[in-house]
């Protein structure tokens, strides 16, 4: 069995893929430490993992590994003192398959893994059987993984800088002065190449409301479809009704479409009337995190809020802080809410390279961006945060 594992490829059967899967461990040096199940339908439900084929309905399953890379020998019986160092330094690989309705087969749909620090060869030394992590380390680490930290771009530059300065995970968008809109099908393509995390990517067709016409549901269908096949690995949706409600039927759709990609709920969230009564539809659509301010201009303004919606979630979805987040806050944000997520664009100004300026005119409308200069995230302040938020979230899985 080839120890590579690409999206596209197919399996027959749960154990046909178990069998690559091993390989890939090996190849890869990372131990499998968690498999979850999910539906498109409302509910979020384990499945038995030790079936052979998948049930017919459309399912998909999100397969997480630990890297073995900083593993120390602690005794015969025991081998490797475990990885959860490996959960801190940004590390663990994840496979996204899903069932095919019509070819009844597995198909790997998303597949990242990236390590982010240096082999230990002692660890590697030992043998498969000494590598595999103990069913209680397994149990914990995957309840005490790592925080995560993901930076919205939408620049090429951007992304790259933020994936050398450590950032988890990638939202991608346009025209971030307007609070983002769906970027260009050339501009996630060019991404996707230059860059190894998690791209997620924004659907919102405009800024302003987000109370959207008939034509504008048509065009967020049309641009999440096109995303997937562009080969993004999230999608980043919201959408309220006039009444400031969550649209339901509307998000419902198109998380439908979405699948078997992970859905965020953006900030849409915090434009609603009532963020309690929003938050349990947030979770019965299914949606596996929440990016939220706290209904407020930031978070740390909206921080009695996010608190407390962390308290209502009780872990059924992952609420992501964003809105504000700079090296003074993150601490507190972290402290305050119990996050393992959160969000921002670790920007700073980049100063045109144009020679000649004509400062006589201005081609955005009314707020007036700078015309010789641009925000771009700065590798240095992605990295800085990453500092921060390691010091400040503390494991102790031993």
């Amino acid at each position: 069995m080839a120890a590579m594992l690409n999206v596209g490829d197919e399996f027959s059967t749960w154990a046909e893929f178990s069998e690559a899967l091993e390989a890939f461990q090996e190849a890869h040096h990372v131990e499998l430490s968690k498999v979850t199940s999910k539906t498109v339908a409302n509910e979020n439900r384990q499945l038995p993992q030790n079936v052979d084929k998948f049930p017919e309905e459309h399912i998909y399953r999100a397969v997480k590994f630990g890297c073995i890379h900083h593993g120390k020998p602690r005794s015969r019986s025991t081998g490797i003192r475990g990885n959860h160092a490996s959960f801190k330094m940004g590390c663990p690989a994840e496979i996204y398959i899903s069932s095919d309705r019509k070819k009844r087969k597995l198909v790997i749909k998303t597949l990242n893994n990236n390590h982010n620090h240096e082999v230990n060869e002692e660890v590697l030394k030992l043998s498969p059987s000494k590598r595999i992590l103990g069913g209680d380390f397994l149990e914990e680490a995957s309840s005490r993984t790592r925080y995560t930290m993901e930076v919205c771009v939408d620049s090429v530059e951007s992304a790259v800088n933020a994936e050398d300065g450590g950032a988890s995970r990638l939202e991608l968008c346009g025209n971030l002065m307007e609070g983002g809109t769906t970027p260009t099908l050339g501009l996630l393509r060019v991404v996707k190449q230059k860059v190894r995390i998690p791209v997620y990517v924004m659907i919102r067709p405009r800024g302003g409301d987000f109370l959207y016409s008939i034509t504008e549901r048509q065009v967020m269908m049309a641009d999440l479809c096109l995303a997937k096949e562009e080969g993004a690995d999230g999608i980043v949706l919201g959408a309220l009704t006039e009444d400031g409600r969550i649209d339901k039927d509307l998000c419902m759709e198109l998380i439908v479409l979405a699948r078997p990609l992970p859905v965020t709920f953006h900030r849409a969230f915090d434009m609603v009337e009532d963020p309690s009564q929003a938050l349990e539809d947030v979770i019965s659509l299914g949606c596996e995190r929440l990016l939220t301010s706290g209904c407020d201009s930031t978070v740390l303004e909206g921080l009695p809020t996010l608190k407390k919606l962390a308290e209502q979630a009780r872990g059924r979805i992952t609420i992501v802080p964003g809105g504000g987040i700079n090296e003074r806050n993150l601490p507190r944000v972290l402290e305050g809410t119990g996050a393992r997520e959160f969000h921002c664009s670790a920007s700073s100004f980049k100063q045109s390279g144009m020679a000649y300026r004509n400062t006589a005119v201005c081609m955005g409308g009314a707020l007036r961006p700078p015309e010789f200069g641009y925000k771009v995230a700065s590798t240095d302040r992605v990295r800085t945060l990453n500092q921060i938020a390691e010091s400040t979230v503390q494991w102790s899985v031993y």
